[in-house]
């Protein structure tokens, strides 16, 4: 049981004690219901989530394009117990490029839960992906358990109903963690998690553009773009 949630029990039956019947037990309302609202960031051992993924680069070095399709596998390998006893997960991140092909190890990442906020750790730098109540229009600073400058996330959609790949997920909560655009520029960043599976979309832009005298417009010279949905799940 959180901190927040035994001060409130706590308060309340103070209240109780101290109050002529002016407290039932039946008002004692909770502020959220910490698992309910956790299920949209669940945690697993041996559970998976493969995805489709596209990636473009664009190089100003070179002027080239790069594209990349290939397939990505989140999966809950094992949890460990950190120095100060907290229980983190591990997640082996693998690729192919091809359905048929050999899964190739990529990455590890690892992720947990805090009182009231899941965070991921992607490539040694800590994020808060979610926070609990989860509510329309509540912000906070994704950036804050690491040293990068702040950023706003916002629930945008709450218990929305979606549909990627070939499933249909009737809960889905939509974050928007960055969402800037000139003329020259464009940084933009979404995440999308189902209820009882997790992330199920995730875009990433961040480009540049430069005048083309020719075109007379003004045309994307650097930066990326990343498109990962979800492809199949499951727990083994």
């Amino acid at each position: 049981m959180s901190s927040k949630i035994k001060y409130c029990a706590v308060l309340c039956f103070v209240i109780f004690a101290f109050t002529s019947n002016s407290c039932k037990k039946d008002e004692i309302v909770l502020p959220y219901h910490p698992q309910l609202d956790f299920n949209y960031y669940p945690m697993k051992i041996g559970s998976y989530i493969d995805y489709d993924v596209e990636f473009v680069f664009w190089d100003d070095f070179n002027h080239t394009i790069d594209t990349s399709i290939y397939v990505l596998r989140e999966r809950i390998e094992s949890v460990i117990v950190n120095y100060s006893g907290d229980s983190i997960y591990r997640i082996e991140r693998n690729t192919k490029d091809h359905p048929d092909s050999a899964w190739s190890f990529s990455r590890v990442w690892f992720s947990a839960f805090e009182d009231n906020y899941a965070y991921k750790v992607e490539e040694n730098i800590k994020y808060v992906k979610l926070i609990v109540p989860v509510k329309l229009n509540t912000k906070w600073n994704g950036n804050i358990l690491n040293d990068l400058e702040s950023k706003d996330y916002l629930y945008t959609s709450v218990d929305e109903l979606m549909h990627f790949g070939n499933y249909t997920f009737p809960e889905c909560v939509k974050i928007l963690q960055e969402d800037y655009e000139t003329i020259i520029n464009k940084d933009y960043e979404e995440e999308i998690y189902a209820r009882n599976v997790g992330l199920i979309f995730k875009k990433q832009i961040h480009i540049n553009k430069t005048y083309n005298q020719i075109t007379q417009t003004f045309e994307i010279s650097s930066g990326y773009s990343l498109v990962q949905t979800i492809k199949n799940y499951g727990t083994f």
